[in-house]
């Protein structure tokens, strides 16, 4: 890898302020996650000083700065009413004034902001450093509408994934490269056997097919495994899957409350179920999953193509017959398509099942480790610094 240059660098990371890091049990942001391991992987780099805007409860390595913002206290104020309309245009203005006036004291050479709401970095572009961003959240029309509409010169985006990087060409985003992200390898370490019954590791909603997978185990009969259910203040969705589980005692609610217990239940899984209803710009469980060896069986929605080897890793299967994106190993589409790849997986041989499972693993290991994400972006980091210095 190319050397950087001998000044310490001061950069400066952020993610939504919503979540402390590391995060709290049964709490799912792959966007606060791969912030965080990017906080540690540059905090022993000594051509780094790192800068981490975040929450006063999240714990950082010593030799980072924390900055808080104070936007947990909206959080508690308002809980999930702070994503709602009336309180959105509060919220995001107080993140811009915030974010402003903490920078104006760090004197950063770059900031990377890992957001879904990238218009809080308004104010930025009058401190004339270059601003990297990464979305973990489909391109949508607001951004196109900021990006494209604003004077921002030293703004730079990274995308995740080809998919995403084809949607923000299109809506001219300036796109300066594409990096996947990284499972830690150590943590989610290979597991040769797996186990017998069907895991679900998103969280519950909609567009990721909670519902689509109950439909998809009760059809192949196996027992299905959710991650976990927030039972105390369930919304609407939970307490409908919570209504299904009592009639269903093949579907097991695991409640699972670290990261430690994500790890067992890919172990003992026979294969992670992927059924999403969306155009995913990622979906950091599929190689946590594989990294583990447990194979995904997905729809081929947004970035799955690209990171599940079809019949190798697992199945990828089309949304629909009216939505056909690939010529899949499985003909047949949606719920029909995922419950055939379910059986195959269930039918395999012992050494057909333990040869996936390390196909899983070293796919993984070729291209979706901490440490490669963390190699790319310093290289990254460094060539915009250089573009910065010759437009400034």
């Amino acid at each position: 890898m190319t050397k950087l240059s001998s000044k310490k660098i001061k950069i400066g990371f952020i993610n939504t302020n919503r979540d402390p890091y590391p995060l709290p049990p049964a709490s799912i942001n792959g966007g606060m996650w791969i912030t965080g391991k990017l906080v540690e992987a540059f905090a022993p780099k000594e051509n780094f000083e790192v800068y981490f805007f975040t929450t006063e409860d999240s714990k950082v390595p010593e030799t980072v700065h924390k900055i808080t913002l104070g936007l947990e206290s909206l959080y508690k104020q308002y809980g999930t009413k702070v994503f709602l309309p009336e309180y959105k245009t509060r919220h995001v203005f107080y993140q811009q004034l915030l974010l402003a006036e903490a920078i104006k004291h760090t004197d950063l050479d770059l900031l990377h902001i890992h957001n879904y709401f990238p218009h809080a970095a308004n104010f930025l572009e009058y401190f004339k450093i270059p601003i990297v961003y990464t979305l973990h959240n489909p391109i949508v029309d607001y951004h196109k509408i900021f990006f494209t509409h604003r004077s921002l010169p030293r703004s730079y985006f990274i995308t995740l994934t080809e998919y995403q990087d084809i949607k923000a060409k299109k809506a001219k985003i300036p796109v300066v490269a594409k990096i996947v992200n990284g499972v830690d390898t150590q943590i989610f370490n290979f597991s040769p056997e797996g186990g017998d019954s069907i895991f679900f590791p998103s969280r519950v909603a909609s567009e990721k097919g909670i519902l689509e997978a109950i439909t998809i185990a009760d059809n192949t009969r196996q027992i299905l495994s959710l991650s976990s259910i927030n039972i105390d203040n369930p919304t609407n969705l939970e307490q409908q899957v919570l209504s299904i589980t009592k009639s269903k005692p093949s579907i097991k609610i695991l409640h699972n409350k670290n990261q430690a217990d994500m790890v067992n239940s890919y172990r003992k899984s026979k294969l992670s179920l992927f059924p999403i209803q969306w155009d995913e710009p990622f979906g950091l469980v599929m190689i946590e999953s594989m990294a583990i060896g447990t194979p995904v069986l997905a729809l081929a929605r947004g970035s799955v193509p690209e990171i599940i080897k079809d019949g190798e890793t697992g199945f990828i299967v089309n949304p629909s017959d009216d939505d056909i994106r690939g010529n899949w190993i499985i003909k047949k589409t949606g719920v029909e398509g995922l419950c055939e790849a379910v059986n195959r997986i269930y039918s395999m041989s012992p050494d057909e099942y333990k040869q996936m499972r390390l196909n899983c693993r070293k796919l993984v290991e070729k291209y979706f480790t901490v440490e490669k994400m963390v190699d790319s972006y310093e290289e990254v980091y460094q060539q915009i610094l250089q573009l910065s210095a010759i437009k400034s």
